[in-house]
């Protein structure tokens, strides 16, 4: 039988199997990201969504500070597995390095009269270094001028669920949010993208690495399901919503009135399309 001739709910029903197998994707991709400890996904994630932490900080040396007492000692990519004598957590480095104070009063730039001892884990193997701290009065402690690195959040099944829920209805609040301001504001209308301009950002993704990748493609049918489910024909959204209409009505709807009504929005929808088409070929003239 032809979804035409069936009841409003049976079509219904039927119509939002498109979009419910985009958002199935785009919650597979997130919620696999999450479960597995991908850094760069969780990275991803975060970066485009700071109210979600999928990130905690780690030993590892992201990078050093020029002219700090830990340049020429430490490498980035470095994992401090022990410091002195103990083993290694972000607050147990931070209270260590701190508790070798300088041998008279706490001035800027004094240094520590004993060195802090590191046990590092370079290129597979571990080794011993030894560096002295340096009094920082701005912030008030000893450092040896490093930043930790990041590690994916420790999610089990259920709790990488939520997350990627919550990222995908941020995501969506933010994306619809943004669309309103596009008429209003030529600042978003410059950030919006065509065909051409994700086609180009999907091959950056892809070079970016695996994680980050699969949250670009997460995102992709994240955007797909919402914009189908935009109120206006030939959308999904349209036909389900003269479905609900046909079923308060009691009768069924002409199609010269669906469209007539879709018009104004397949008009705002066109704009937005050829708006940003119009970005991406000012981005590719330079």
């Amino acid at each position: 039988m032809p979804t035409t001739n069936q009841a409003p709910w049976k079509r219904i029903v039927v119509i939002l199997a498109g979009p419910g197998v985009n958002l199935l994707i785009a919650f597979g991709l997130f919620w696999a990201i999450l479960a597995s400890g991908s850094l760069n996904g969780a990275y991803t994630l975060e970066s485009l969504n700071s109210s979600i932490h999928t990130l905690v900080p780690s030993t590892k040396v992201a990078a050093i500070e020029k002219g700090a007492p830990a340049e020429g000692v430490l490498r980035t990519g470095d994992q401090i597995v022990a410091v002195d004598g103990r083993r290694a957590s972000v607050d147990s480095i931070i209270n260590a390095v701190n508790a070798h104070r300088c041998a008279g009063a706490l001035v800027n730039g004094c240094v520590a009269s004993t060195p802090v001892k590191l046990t590092i884990r370079r290129a597979g193997h571990e080794q011993a270094l030894l560096v002295r701290p340096r009094y920082n009065k701005s912030l008030g402690r000893m450092l040896i001028g490093f930043d930790f690195g990041a590690a994916p959040k420790a999610l089990g099944v259920l709790a990488a669920a939520g997350v990627a829920v919550h990222e995908m209805w941020s995501t969506t609040t933010s994306m619809i949010t943004n669309i309103g301001k596009a008429f209003t504001s030529s600042k978003v209308r410059h950030q919006l993208h065509s065909v051409v301009g994700i086609t180009e950002i999907a091959h950056e993704s892809v070079v970016a690495g695996a994680g980050y990748a699969l949250v670009f493609a997460g995102f992709i049918s994240l955007i797909l399901a919402v914009f189908n489910l935009f109120p206006f024909l030939p959308l999904d959204g349209g036909h389900i919503l003269w479905s609900v209409a046909e079923k308060v009505r009691g009768r069924r709807i002409s199609l010269a009135a669906m469209y007539r009504f879709s018009s104004v929005g397949i008009v705002l929808l066109a704009f937005l399309v050829i708006n940003g088409i119009g970005n991406d070929i000012g981005r590719l003239g330079g």
